[in-house]
């Protein structure tokens, strides 16, 4: 039983669990292995995205974390373990007694991290939500804010457990979509805005011929998990970044192939 389902199985939600794996975009007989590895193919997975951090970013970081110049610098790289390390280590001021620590933690995250600059009005609210981060109250918030500012609060659950949540923006969205568009499956996931050039001209695009795309974070999320299942990636951290990191050439990939084509199935 995958994580997504021990996590579901724990709240105690079983009308909530049937009606999600009642689902067909997270139901095992639509994504088979053969169809999971087919979309991974499509994926470009093979870049590194350069995500430096600005001098603001590195200030107001140590100045809520407490972390020595040493620490942020093995926190801030580009690489797996550095990621890891530094989720890590936010999650500890996440989770911790301080609440206005946690939500200071909380808007870095999203404002200075994130780059998201819009509605920093609303994390507060959200962590009163989210706490304690158990997954009664985790999986009532997803369920809650569905793809509302997803690009968001999809941000501080994957520093709260990047095991567990992974990051959903516009780049993984698209990425996933137009993987999907190029197999001749159907599109399914909410895109949220973006300011990326390549992903703006792959949107529309996409909208234009499928007018429901709903699906959000539990089954972006169970997604992810399938692709960890088959082996394609050894977690689910690895498959956020692998997805986000080719996301503009996944998107040029689908312009230039699929195009000009009709409507697939």
């Amino acid at each position: 039983m995958h994580q997504l389902k021990k996590m579901m199985v724990g709240t105690g939600a079983s009308q909530e669990t049937k009606k999600i794996e009642g689902n067909t975009s997270m139901n095992r007989s639509v994504w088979d292995d053969d169809k999971c590895r087919m979309v991974w193919e499509h994926l470009v997975t093979d870049k590194t995205y350069d995500w430096p951090w600005k001098s603001n970013v590195v200030k107001k970081f140590g100045e809520i974390s407490g972390a020595s110049s040493e620490e942020i610098e093995r926190c801030s790289g580009g690489d797996l373990d550095s990621s890891k390390r530094l989720r890590s280590l936010v999650r500890e001021i996440l989770t911790c007694r301080g609440v206005q620590k946690s939500d200071h933690m909380a808007n870095w995250i999203v404002v200075e991290w994130g780059g998201i600059k819009g509605g920093k009005d609303a994390i507060p609210n959200w962590m009163e939500n989210l706490r304690p981060f158990d997954s009664n109250s985790v999986m009532d918030f997803i369920r809650s804010q569905h793809t509302d500012r997803i690009s968001s609060w999809s941000k501080i659950l994957s520093f709260f457990d990047f095991q567990r949540y992974a990051v959903y923006d516009a780049r993984t969205a698209v990425a996933l979509n137009s993987a999907l568009e190029i197999c001749g499956l159907r599109p399914k996931f909410h895109m949220p805005a973006s300011q990326n050039k390549s992903l703006n001209r792959a949107i529309p695009l996409i909208k234009s011929k499928y007018k429901v795309l709903s699906a959000g974070y539990f089954e972006y999320m169970y997604l992810l998990e399938r692709f960890v299942e088959i082996g394609k990636v050894s977690s689910i951290l690895e498959a956020e970044r692998a997805i986000f990191a080719g996301a503009e050439e996944t998107a040029n990939k689908m312009l230039k192939e699929i195009g000009g084509k009709d409507d697939l199935a």
